[in-house]
């Protein structure tokens, strides 16, 4: 294994570049981070415009539907009778669902 010293472990080589190895290395990561951000600002301007019509078409629709897109929870509520039915009496129910009075 070519770098590797059982003595000593793992070696490390410097390496040297001269200045137009330099300048060539950092105009590839400008343009690298200048095409990422061409390629982010088309997907926003392609993505922003679809969510905004969607939204808004959404909104429309549900406008034109009589229903509102939200709501409140205290908006509805719901009302029920209870009634406790113990085990013994859970035989004893009649076809209303009423417990019968066994007196």
């Amino acid at each position: 294994m070519q770098g590797y010293d059982p003595r000593f472990g793992p070696q490390m080589r410097i390496v040297r570049l001269s200045r137009w190895q330099l300048w060539l290395a950092a105009a590839v990561g400008l343009a690298l981070v200048v095409t990422l951000a061409i390629v982010a600002a088309g997907v926003f301007l392609v993505v922003l415009p679809v969510v905004v019509v969607a939204g808004l078409g959404y909104h429309l629709w549900m406008k034109w539907r009589g229903q509102r897109p939200g709501g409140r929870a205290g908006d509805m509520v719901i009302d029920a009778e209870y009634s406790i039915v113990r085990r013994e009496d859970e035989r004893h129910i009649d076809a209303r669902g009423a417990p019968e009075d066994r007196r």
